[in-house]
C-alpha cells in the first residue's frame, strides 16, 4: 500500500523538514511507533493521536510516496466512520475525490441484468455514510498530509527486517533493512500480509500460520473509460468460468478486477505484481479479444481496451487462522493479522475498523483523568482489542469466502448460477440488497467498544444487573441469565426496553452500581436483596413488569462472576 506520494515527501514528512538518522548513538525510545505507513498505518497514526495525545512514529519501507501510482479502492460506511470520528474535514476530501455509488448490479456476462439493488441499502439512518470509489494514491494522499500536517513523523526507506524484545529495559527494538535501528514502548504492525511483525508474534506465541493461496488469480486493472451506468457491478460467466467486478472511481474511469480460477501446481508468483504499460495493455487486449468470442458484452470489453495499469496477483490466506495478534508490546493490526479476499469489499475496511478500535481502548484505558498517557494499562487495552477484533474480523472473512465461493460456482455451471440469480433476486426484492453485506457495512466500532467497556463495568461492580441464575419471564417467553449471573446491555434492551439503544446504554451508564445495603443478616437477606435489585432494574428500563419467580427452593450456586 506504501508506494504513492510526490518524491520530496520524505523530507516533509519528518515534521521538522529534515530526515531523522536513527543510525550512531541511539534515539530516546519513540512512546508508540508502527511499522507500515499504507493507509491502515496513516488512519492508526491519525486515530491515537486524536485519542491519546501522542504522536506515533511510522516507519515506511518505500523510498516515497508518488502520485498516479496503484489502482483503486472502495470505501464503505463502516470504513469511512474511523474517518469521520477523525476529522469531519477528511471524509469531506476523501468523498470529494471519490466516486459515489448509486447501484449495485449482479449481471451475466453478455449484459443481461439479473438484480440491481440500490446502494442507499447499506447506508444506517443515523449517518448517512455512503460508499464510494477511489483512486488509492490519493486517498493515501490525503491521509499522508493530514498526518503531516499533524506533525507526526513518517521516516521512508524503512524496511522492517527483524522485531525484538530486549529483557533489560522490556523495549522493543526493530531492525530496518539499512542496518539502522530503532526503540520503543509499543509496537503496531500494520506492515501487511507479508508482515516481519508478524513473525515475531508468530513465533514468540508458538503459531504456525502461514500464507496459503486460496486458488484464486486476480487480473486488477484501471481504464479511461466511464461505467454507462453509475454503480458497482458483478458480471458472471459460465463459458470463461471466471467472474469480475466492475465500479467507478470517477466520471471518466472505472476500475475492473477479473477473478481466475488456478491451480496451486499451475499459478506462477513470478509473473504476480505491477505490469509493465505495454505488457499490461497487450494481456488485457488478448482477454479481451478471447472473451468477445465467447460471448461477453463491449461493456465489459471497452474497459480492457482502454487499460492504464495493470496489477496481477493471486489470493493467500493465513492458514491456519493466528491465535494472538498481540505478544507484550506489540499488536497486529490490518493484512498483518488478517490477510483478506475481496468479495465483499471489507479487507481494508476491516483494516480501518482495527486502527479506530484499537486508538478507542487505548485512548479510554491509557489516558488517566489528567489526561495523561499511561502504559501500565496497556495490557488490558491489548486483550480488549484482541477478544474484539478476532472475533469480528473472522466473522466478515468467513461471510467473504461464502460470497466468493458462490460466484464462482455460478460461472462453474448453468445449474447452479440459475439457483444463484434465484436466490439473489429473491434477496433483492425483499431485503433491499444481500443480506450478506450487511454485517460488514452497519457495523459501528465505537458501539462496539463502548458496550465492551461498560459490559466490564458491570462485572466489576456486579452488585446490580445480578440475579441468582433465575429464568426472567417477558411477553411469555422465558430466557434464562447467563452463567456469569450479569445480562448484558444486550440482553436489557432485547428484553425490556422501548427506547433506542443508545438512550438506554446512556441510561444504565449513569446509574449508579454501588452495593444496595438491606438491613439484617437473616437467612432470607440474600434473596431480599436479590428482589431489590430486580426491582430497580425493572423501574429503570420499563415499569410494570411482572415480577420475578420465586427461587425459593433452588439450590445456591457458586458466584461464578466474583
Amino acid at each position: 500500500e506504501g508506494t504513492m506520494r510526490n518524491d520530496n515527501a520524505a523530507d516533509a514528512s519528518v515534521g521538522d523538514g529534515q530526515p531523522e538518522t536513527l543510525t550512531g548513538e541511539e534515539a530516546p525510545p519513540s512512546q508508540i511507533a508502527i511499522c507500515g505507513a499504507g493507509i491502515v498505518g496513516l488512519v492508526l497514526a491519525l486515530a491515537l493521536h486524536k485519542q491519546t495525545g501522542v504522536k506515533p512514529v511510522l516507519y515506511e519501507q518505500a523510498p516515497a510516496f508518488h502520485d498516479g501510482v496503484g489502482a483503486a479502492i472502495g470505501m464503505y460506511p463502516n470504513g469511512l466512520r474511523v474517518i469521520r470520528d477523525i476529522s469531519p474535514d477528511l471524509l469531506a476530501a476523501i468523498r470529494e475525490a471519490g466516486c459515489p455509488y448509486e447501484y449495485r448490479r449482479w449481471m451475466r456476462h453478455d449484459g443481461t441484468e439479473v438484480a440491481v439493488a440500490s446502494e442507499q441499502a447499506l447506508v444506517r439512518r443515523d449517518d448517512g455514510l455512503h460508499s464510494v470509489g477511489i483512486r488509492r494514491w490519493k486517498l493515501q494522499k490525503i491521509l499522508f498530509d493530514a498526518v503531516v500536517e499533524a506533525g507526526i513523523q513518517v521516516h521512508f526507506g524503512k524496511r522492517t527486517d527483524e522485531v525484538r524484545i530486549r529483557p533489560e529495559d522490556s523495549l522493543v527494538e526493530i531492525t530496518f533493512g539499512d542496518g539502522s535501528q530503532a526503540t520503543c514502548h509499543i509496537l503496531l504492525g500494520a506492515d501487511g500480509a507479508r508482515s516481519k511483525v508478524r513473525e515475531f508474534v508468530a513465533t514468540e506465541t508458538s503459531n504456525s500460520s502461514r500464507l496459503k493461496y486460496t486458488g484464486t488469480t486476480c487480473l486488477f486493472g484501471l481504464a479511461s473509460w466511464p461505467r454507462p451506468e453509475r454503480g458497482i457491478c458483478f458480471p458472471s460467466a459460465i463459458t470463461t468460468k471466471c467472474h469480475a467486478c466492475f465500479f467507478p472511481i470517477n466520471d471518466h474511469e472505472q476500475c475492473f478486477q477479473f477473478h481466475f480460477p488456478v491451480e496451486d501446481k499451475e499459478r506462477n508468483e513470478a509473473t504476480w505484481g505491477v505490469l509493465g504499460a505495454k505488457e499490461g495493455k497487450e494481456e488485457c487486449k488478448e482477454l479481451a479479444s478471447r472473451l468477445r468470442k465467447e460471448g461477453w458484452d463491449e461493456e465489459f470489453l471497452n474497459p480492457l481496451e482502454n487499460v492504464s495499469h495493470v496489477v496481477r496477483f493471486g489470493f493467500s490466506l493465513l492458514q491456519p487462522r493466528l491465535g494472538n495478534w498481540a505478544f507484550g508490546p506489540v499488536i497486529l493490526l490490518g493484512d498483518a493479522a488478517h490477510p483478506p479476499v475481496p468479495y465483499l469489499g471489507q479487507g481494508a475496511q476491516m483494516g480501518l475498523e482495527d486502527a479506530g478500535t484499537l486508538a478507542q481502548l487505548i485512548g479510554r484505558i491509557c489516558v488517566d483523568e489528567q489526561g495523561s498517557f499511561d502504559l501500565s494499562n496497556f495490557h488490558k487495552a491489548s486483550r480488549a482489542f484482541e477478544t474484539m477484533r478476532m472475533r469480528r474480523t473472522g466473522l466478515i472473512l468467513r461471510y467473504s469466502q461464502l460470497a466468493g465461493r458462490e460466484q464462482q460456482k455460478r460461472a462453474n455451471g448453468k445449474p447452479f448460477s440459475l439457483i444463484r440469480e434465484a436466490k439473489i433476486r429473491h434477496q433483492v426484492a425483499r431485503h433491499g440488497t444481500l443480506p450478506l453485506l450487511l454485517p460488514g457495512v452497519q457495523y459501528d466500532y465505537k458501539e462496539d467498544v463502548a458496550n465492551l467497556l461498560l459490559r466490564v463495568k458491570i462485572h466489576q461492580q456486579p452488585s446490580m444487573f445480578r440475579f441468582r441464575h433465575a429464568p426472567v419471564y417477558h411477553s411469555q417467553k422465558m430466557y434464562h441469565v447467563p452463567e456469569s449471573g450479569v445480562l448484558s446491555p444486550e440482553q436489557c434492551h432485547r428484553l425490556w426496553s422501548p427506547e433506542p439503544r443508545q438512550q438506554l446504554m446512556t441510561k444504565i451508564s449513569e446509574v449508579s452500581l454501588e452495593s444496595s445495603s438491606v438491613a439484617g443478616d437473616d437467612e432470607d437477606g440474600p434473596r431480599r436483596r436479590t428482589r431489590e435489585r430486580a426491582t430497580r432494574l425493572r423501574g429503570l428500563l420499563r415499569p410494570n413488569l411482572p415480577a420475578l419467580p420465586s427461587i425459593q427452593g433452588r439450590k445456591k450456586r457458586p458466584d461464578l462472576a466474583a
